[in-house]
């Protein structure tokens, strides 16, 4: 997630980092993001090697691509504009 995005990635270290934190290695930090849960899935689907997934409403869709430019992810933005002109393709 920290090589997709400058935001997220700065945000995990700060909770990784944050002083006073005795209990490492006994449990994973909790990292509260700003972003529904929802569209986190949506992203992670053009992180990981699976299927991509795209939401099926052009609202979803517009608001997909807002997060994913708020969190700086230059590379997943050029992923899904791409699969959203494959499902939806122009006439001709």
């Amino acid at each position: 997630m920290t090589n997709n995005s400058p935001v997220l990635g700065e945000l995990i270290q700060r909770i990784l980092g944050a002083p006073g934190d005795t209990n490492t290695g006994v449990s994973l930090p909790v990292v509260q993001l700003p972003d529904s849960g929802k569209f986190l899935h949506y992203l992670l689907t053009f992180i990981f090697p699976v299927t991509p997934d795209i939401p099926s409403s052009h609202e979803e869709a517009m608001e997909l691509l807002s997060v994913a430019q708020k969190d700086q992810m230059g590379t997943v933005l050029i992923h899904i504009r791409g699969s959203i002109a494959r499902q939806n393709p122009m006439p001709i």
